[in-house]
């Protein structure tokens, strides 16, 4: 009988009882979900979550008797361990992928991973730190005469993040409407090879697609430099 997250991960009808087969279908299962849905980031939440915290934990129980106490013992562990609650929810996403891929294949009744819950008192995901006003004018000092000095105002002033700035194109800049609109970013993500490439494409979230208004002072801070 197949076994939980090793089975889930790197099974395939044909070639389970291969070694050497497995490394590639686990490669092909990433592969699929980067044609369904999943971000590049997502993307890259899997191998850190199965081979690091799944398999280990999971990987030597049995499909048909994994249980969600199994999974809660794993998060709670982890919890207790320091782990945020953001990287508890995506060990538990990636298990419930997992998990939904051997329900297709009639290996499991049902989602163990979809049916465990993130322990109720987890740490939340630490707070972002804001520059101080000081900070602020001294970035803005030091930009002053650099050819980057622009993006840094227009970031700083208007709260856009580095991947934001890189995707601004001049179409995104309205002068007469003194707005700025964010229609796409940079985007880390990992090629065929493994390696880290860059591309720019639609923001992560509905939220990030935004139109910033009185932009008019760093609009002309932009043109200017143009």
């Amino acid at each position: 009988m197949p076994y939980a997250i090793r089975s889930t991960v790197d099974y395939h009808p044909t070639t389970a009882r291969s070694p050497s087969a497995r490394s590639s279908t686990t490669g092909s299962i990433t592969s699929s979900r980067r044609q369904v849905s999943e971000s590049p980031n997502t993307i890259d939440n899997y191998p850190w979550a199965v081979n690091r915290h799944l398999k280990p934990a999971l990987g030597s129980k049995r499909l048909r008797t994994l249980k969600p106490e199994h999974v809660e013992a794993l998060l709670r562990r982890l919890d207790h361990d320091g782990m945020a609650r953001t990287s508890l929810a995506r060990i538990r996403s990636v298990a419930v992928i997992a998990l939904r891929y051997a329900q297709r294949r009639d290996l499991v009744a049902r989602n163990a991973a979809e049916l465990a819950h993130i322990p109720a008192d987890a740490r939340p995901q630490r707070e972002g730190r804001s520059l101080t006003v000081e900070e602020a004018r001294r970035l803005l000092a030091a930009a002053e005469d650099d050819d980057a000095g622009p993006l840094v105002v227009v970031g700083l002033m208007l709260g856009l993040h580095p991947g934001e700035l890189c995707g601004l194109r001049w179409n995104d800049i309205d002068p007469t409407a003194k707005t700025l609109t964010v229609r796409q970013a940079r985007l880390r993500e990992r090629g065929p090879d493994g390696k880290e490439v860059l591309r720019l494409g639609e923001p992560k979230t509905r939220r990030s697609r935004r139109t910033v208004s009185h932009a008019g002072k760093h609009i002309r801070t932009a043109v200017a430099a143009r």
